[in-house]
């Protein structure tokens, strides 16, 4: 139902901060003056069905509006009875598109548990000299959004402690028969998942065509209609790379990731280059992205390829701290599945919790990538419904974060952070 006629109320929380408000011939409108840390919207309140879903549909204008994220706000804020669930009591949209001059906005929303009221929120802020029209608004209760369920398989397994070539067949081919007989969509096996005997270096290694693991999880993925993820070692031309293969369901290659942030040894000793890309990969049933091993120390890295869509990141690794993975799952509201060389895989939610199950090395868990909830249960939260937590970083009055972040990244002098030039320093605090 279209829901800009009737009544709305504007509300300023700052009276000193002046907006103007009008609302004339179905049309709310607000503008700003010289000020841009301006904040104002109009608000409407609606019946709602508790665990119903909506759908909040905008069209409007923004003239002097330079960042939409930023600055336009269409929420709806959830009003609850006793016995609500933990869920956020706000949702924040983000999905935003040109229409013509216009822009359309969509959220697709489901009511907390014992939800009584829905608050839609139109406003505008953080913009000086900035208008904003909102022509069109609706609100509708929906169909629930189908399931996107994938059934994801991690592993513990260390093959440079086989028995040799035809040992190591036999394990990695157990391993993909397992998963496949487990109805895995996905499996991934763990970092250098290849090396069943190690070498000083990896300069023998050949193209992914060549390798003998690539080769039978290849033919595992097309008997068993399921995606393997492979992490080898590739050679291409003079380089050589730690690489994770991606192999369709008909074993056929579907992309690549090359590791970016390589452990020391890797380049110094084992003759490996970094790779220099940070891809995703659109499978049949939701977007991944990956980093491997020492990737995952850098947070960035997990924070970009959610920002680029990914929903299920891959974490094939050499050991791992388990603090930190879940914090990379809550952090950008993903779900982070794990296979190692030395410790357990793992998979965690959104919410940094363990779901994985089984005996054995593997562990396989269906997860349903239309159900990644919120991290943080209390209202108020951007982040809570945004990949990467996008929205948070627009939640600020401007980017000062970031440009700040890219300065300090890019110093190199007369910066002193040596260890061992500060254990003085440290010494005297332990002995005091």
């Amino acid at each position: 139902m279209n829901i800009l006629n009737g009544e709305w109320v504007p509300h300023c929380p700052n009276p000193g901060l002046v907006l103007e408000f009008h609302l004339e011939n179905g049309f709310l409108e607000i503008t700003s003056g010289q000020e841009n840390r301006i904040f104002g919207y109009y608000e409407k309140r609606l019946e709602a069905s508790s665990e119903a879903y909506y759908c909040l549909d905008v069209l409007f204008s923004a003239d002097g509006v330079k960042d939409i994220l930023r600055s336009v706000l269409c929420l709806v804020e959830w009003e609850q009875g006793r016995g609500a669930d933990e869920r956020c009591a706000q949702e924040i949209m983000s999905d935003f598109s040109t229409e013509g001059k216009s822009i359309r906005g969509r959220l697709i929303c489901c009511a907390p548990y014992n939800t009584q009221y829905a608050k839609i929120q139109l406003g505008l802020r953080y913009a000086s000299n900035a208008k904003i029209v909102f022509s069109d608004a609706a609100w509708s209760q929906v169909s629930p959004p189908e399931s996107r369920r994938a059934k994801i398989g991690v592993c513990q397994w260390n093959p440079s402690k086989s028995g040799g070539k035809d040992d190591y067949l036999t394990q990695l081919e157990g391993l993909l028969q397992g998963a496949g007989e487990a109805g895995c969509d996905l499996m991934l096996l763990p970092e250098f998942c290849d090396t069943y005997e190690w070498k000083e270096n990896f300069l023998s290694a050949g193209p992914l065509t060549e390798n003998i693991t690539v080769c039978t999880a290849s033919g595992y993925a097309k008997k068993y209609k399921m995606y393997v993820v492979v992490p080898v070692v590739e050679r291409d031309g003079n380089h050589v790379f730690n690489t994770s293969a991606i192999l369709s369901r008909d074993g056929s290659l579907a992309g690549k990731y090359r590791k970016t942030h390589l452990y020391w040894p890797e380049a110094c000793s084992w003759s490996l280059t970094p790779g220099d890309e940070f891809p995703v990969f659109k499978l049949d049933f939701g977007i991944i992205g990956i980093e491997t091993c020492y990737d995952n120390w850098n947070a960035d890295v997990c924070k970009l390829l959610a920002l680029k869509g990914a929903e299920l990141i891959l974490m094939p690794n050499e050991g791992y701290d388990p603090l930190i993975i879940p914090a990379r799952a809550v952090d950008n509201r993903v779900y982070l599945a794990v296979s190692s060389l030395a410790f357990e895989g793992v998979i965690y939610n959104a919410r940094g919790e363990k779901i994985g199950k089984g005996q054995g090395p593997i562990q396989t868990c269906e997860i349903d990538l239309n159900e990644r909830v919120p991290p943080f249960p209390v209202a108020g939260g951007s982040c809570n419904y945004a990949m990467g937590a996008r929205r948070s970083m627009h939640n600020s009055i401007s980017d000062r974060l970031y440009q700040e972040l890219l300065n300090e990244i890019n110093k190199w002098q007369n910066i002193n952070e040596s260890f061992m030039d500060m254990r003085g320093d440290i010494s005297g605090e332990l002995n005091r």
